[in-house]
């Protein structure tokens, strides 16, 4: 019984993960194309600050937050010219699992590729579930999640 509840306590918080890096994602991708980079990033900052109400019960001290844009530098169909334009962290003093900008990102989610106009909002969480009872019997739980979306009201590449 103890292994079934910390089984379940692990997927709640996944679930809560999951959740969190999407509605954050969605946040971000919902962001009008006429703002500046510094109001991107305050509001990318707002959004985030949300993140400890969002995994409630779960306590947000493990949790790492990465929000990244990556878009086709030139706008042309090689892929090759794929660029990360901006992260905003937070709780992270960490790297993307996609790398830092000005660079080419790498290990998009399931091979993604960004050409022409196109550009995508990736959210990345890493969290670490420390079981709640048993902790002499099971080891903390690695949790990754990564959630994209494309830019619904214009471009959000800023220089």
């Amino acid at each position: 019984i103890t292994g079934i509840f910390e089984l379940t306590m692990a997927q709640l918080a996944k679930n809560k993960i999951t959740q969190t890096a999407s509605v954050i994602n969605d946040l971000v991708a919902r962001e009008s194309e006429s703002i500046t980079r510094a109001q991107l990033i305050t509001d990318v900052n707002s959004a985030l600050s949300a993140v400890p109400k969002m995994l409630e019960p779960f306590s947000v001290a493990p949790c790492q937050v990465i929000v990244s844009l990556v878009y086709n530098n030139g706008q042309t169909n090689n892929v090759a010219n794929m660029r990360l334009n901006w992260q905003v962290k937070y709780q992270s003093a960490g790297t993307s699992k996609f790398g830092v900008p000005p660079n080419a990102p790498a290990n998009m989610p399931n091979g993604l590729t960004v050409i022409n106009d196109m550009e995508v909002v990736m959210t990345e969480i890493f969290y670490t579930y420390t079981p709640l009872v048993f902790t002499d019997f099971f080891q903390p739980i690695p949790i990754y999640e990564v959630i994209v979306n494309v830019p619904r009201f214009g471009t959000l590449v800023k220089p």
